[in-house]
């Protein structure tokens, strides 16, 4: 699976997903009128009926071939409550915009005074690559370059999820901030037997749990990095990350949040879903979900519990349907979720054409989901997949570089940088070492975002990786996994 390389940049990291609002209409008016003269504590139930009042008006108005479709047209997110201006919706135009300009100015300006907080701003310095490419003069940057080193994160508490996985709640013991989109993962460096080894973990919190949140790690044969965390790690250790990446996040399916969730999940692959489904159905009161959820057995179900709890929270609004292996009243499909299953299931849901799908599991599992999903003429657009590399599964590691390669990257307008290889260096290292601000973040060649173009020269990696074969046909290289067997030059994109 290709995945975008992560840019921080492109992240509301305090409200998830950005969601274009429409102009109110005579329902959000009246809502916000009630809202006005009752309690703070009752506006989430006002927004709730707003929403619904809002869904019944648009079935009547909309051609529907069943409860769980979506119309053709777009789905514009209605105003959040507290933002709504009655003032504003009654002006022209013209007149309304300047008018939600003051009012947003003096909110800001006594935001202080009404015991708000006030926002969560970061000083972004421009890039090296952006300084070189406004300067083509300037050469290399002169500030310490960005290294390899991962983040220290206290363990503030590890939570038994089924016999074989394990949640560990994270916090930065400095303070510091940390950011993520649901969906994202970050990568756990552990040190294991003398050695450094990186795995891939999906965050399964929620945004508003920050500044703390927690991966979720299941136990797997062979695990060498999974059974360890499981088997050692306590509260009050310290475990070390780099990250977050990923681009398995609701954005995937448009800026605005769809009416309909479709997720396919088998076992640990529920640890992105958890977070992001319980994200959609908090922050978007428009939007139903249907999780299908295949596992060995009860007893392997991760987050059981939790996932009774929101559908007791949320009602109609979200459906688990649970797929088991074994016969059990729990499950409401006996088998495995293999494609003439899938097919079933699918049939008996009623999944659209225009469903946004998003798979996470065991590969046989997805690739029956993605087949089935084809075939019921699911656009391959709408199909969103997480698949993460197993170092244990490589078929092939990049051969020891006996170094001494003169390497060249081109970065910007005009900037480039000429250096000479060591032995058993990836790109990624040596562009780093000479001082050069070069983007990755997942270090294993999961996430894409140290892609690079080779111009010229051979680059070896480790497969596989997150590269299609059409994009390695195009020249595209992963730098945290690629190292040098000639002379070569790559550009950064």
């Amino acid at each position: 699976m290709r995945v975008a390389p992560y840019n921080p940049d492109s992240l509301d990291m305090s409200d998830g997903n950005p969601t274009p609002s429409s102009r109110p209409t005579a329902i959000d008016l009246v809502a916000a009128a009630v809202a006005r003269v009752t309690p703070r504590a009752l506006h989430p139930r006002i927004d709730a009926v707003r929403h619904d009042v809002r869904q019944m008006v648009r079935s009547l108005t909309v051609d529907k071939t069943h409860p769980y479709s979506s119309p053709g047209s777009t789905v514009d997110a209605p105003p959040p409550l507290d933002e709504i201006s009655i003032v504003s919706a009654l002006l022209p135009a013209s007149l309304a915009e300047r008018y939600d300009a003051i009012r947003r100015d003096v909110r800001s300006m006594t935001r202080g005074v009404r015991g708000e907080k006030a926002p969560v701003t970061v000083d972004r310095k421009p890039s090296a690559d952006t300084a070189r490419a406004e300067n083509p003069s300037q050469g290399a940057s002169t500030e310490p370059a960005r290294s390899l080193q991962p983040r220290k994160m206290r363990v503030v508490e590890v939570r038994r999820e089924t016999q074989d996985a394990s949640s560990f709640v994270l916090e930065d013991p400095s303070g510091a901030a940390f950011s993520f989109a649901p969906g994202q993962f970050v990568t756990v460096v552990s040190h294991v037997k003398g050695e450094t080894h990186r795995r891939a973990y999906s965050i399964s919190s929620l945004t508003s749990e920050l500044p703390r949140f927690a991966i979720t790690v299941k136990r797997v044969d062979g695990g060498l990095v999974s059974n360890h965390l499981n088997d050692t790690v306590r509260d009050g250790d310290t475990m070390e990350i780099l990250g977050p990446s990923g681009s398995f996040t609701l954005a995937a399916a448009g800026p605005a949040a769809p009416e309909q969730l479709w997720l396919f999940v088998g076992g640990s692959g529920i640890t992105p879903i958890f977070s992001m489904l319980r994200d959609a159905l908090a922050k978007h009161p428009w939007t139903h979900v249907t999780l299908v959820y295949a596992n060995r057995a009860k007893d392997t179900v991760i987050f059981r519990e939790a996932l009774d709890e929101v559908s007791r929270e949320y009602g109609a609004r979200f459906r688990h349907l649970p797929v088991l292996e074994r016969q059990d009243p729990y499950a409401e499909v006996t088998g495995r979720l293999d494609q003439e299953t899938c097919a079933a299931v699918c049939e008996v849901l009623e999944v659209p054409a225009d469903a946004q799908c998003f798979v996470c599991g065991p590969e046989p599992m997805m690739d029956a989901v993605r087949a089935t999903l084809l075939a019921r003429g699911v656009p391959r657009e709408h199909i969103h997949e997480e698949r993460f590399t197993s170092p244990q599964k490589r078929t092939h590691d990049a051969p020891a570089s006996r170094g001494g390669h003169k390497l060249e990257i081109r970065y910007g307008r005009n900037g480039r940088k000429s250096l000479v290889t060591r032995p058993d260096q990836t790109v990624l290292e040596a562009g780093l070492e000479a001082g050069l601000d070069m983007p990755f973040s997942c270090t294993m060649g999961g996430c894409g975002a140290c892609k690079l173009k080779l111009v010229s020269g051979s680059i070896d990696m480790v497969e596989p990786n997150c590269l299609l074969e059409s994009e390695k046909a195009e020249g595209a290289v992963l730098a945290c996994v690629g190292c040098t067997t000639s002379d070569a030059v790559v550009e950064v994109p």
